[in-house]
């Protein structure tokens, strides 16, 4: 995800990605070491990550970004967004007591059985970019995402929707918390086996009539497993 500036006795970070032109920013980098943790604990933090950049934010002039990535153990979970109500997307999840959650960030809510939660917490919202504004600001912000996945030979893209593609279809979704003083919380969700989707036995009408992928099944790591051992060995 970064090149390390060197030099430096407090190591400052340039975020990395592909093909931009924008003005990048140099930061001070705080990363978090990855543990597998039911999605519970995975949520918990990212939340932490995110009250740690806020606090740079209060400490320190300079930008601060705050990333890793969490394992999320098997098991079928419904993950709500922060300001979704259960009973509107999920009512059927209370008949036969399935999984439901709630992030802190906002977004639409999805099916998950274990995978990763990729978490990016930045004290400001140009810590990254200093051009970004508020129309741009979630697509330059998924670029270290997309960057990251292009390393493991993923190259996925992002074209404005709530998750991020990779061979058109959705691989990684969104979600997104900004504090009244800027601070900003982007978190890409990869589902580790089945579908995004919220199965209909489960959905609310309204929620199972929304095309929220544009009709295309969604990936997991189950399903990009062999194109990444694909892509190891043809470049190996």
């Amino acid at each position: 995800f970064v090149g390390l500036s060197p030099g430096s006795v407090n190591p400052k970070v340039t975020l990395r990605h592909p093909g931009a032109n924008e003005a990048i920013c140099p930061m001070r980098l705080l990363t978090f070491s990855f543990e597998e943790q039911p999605v519970e604990g995975a949520i918990a933090t990212s939340s932490r990550a995110f009250a740690l950049a806020q606090l740079a934010l209060e400490k320190s002039s300079e930008p601060a970004a705050v990333i890793g990535v969490t394992g999320i153990a098997p098991g079928e979970t419904i993950v709500l967004g922060a300001l979704q109500h259960a009973g509107r997307v999920v009512p059927g999840a209370f008949d036969v007591d399935a999984k439901v959650v709630r992030r802190t960030t906002s977004g639409t809510g999805f099916r998950i059985d274990g995978g990763l939660l990729l978490t990016i917490a930045l004290s400001t919202a140009d810590a990254a970019f200093s051009d970004v504004s508020p129309r741009t600001l979630l697509n330059r912000c998924v670029r270290p995402f997309l960057a990251g996945l292009s390393r493991v030979g993923l190259d996925s893209t992002y074209l404005g929707r709530e998750w991020i593609a990779y061979k058109r279809q959705a691989l990684a979704v969104l979600g997104l918390d900004i504090t009244p003083r800027g601070s900003v919380l982007i978190e890409a969700w990869v589902n580790g086996r089945g579908s995004f989707v919220i199965p209909r036995e489960l959905a609310s009408p309204l929620e199972a009539s929304c095309d929220r992928y544009r009709g295309k099944p969604t990936a997991s790591l189950d399903t990009i497993a062999r194109y990444v051992i694909h892509n190891h060995f043809a470049l190996n």
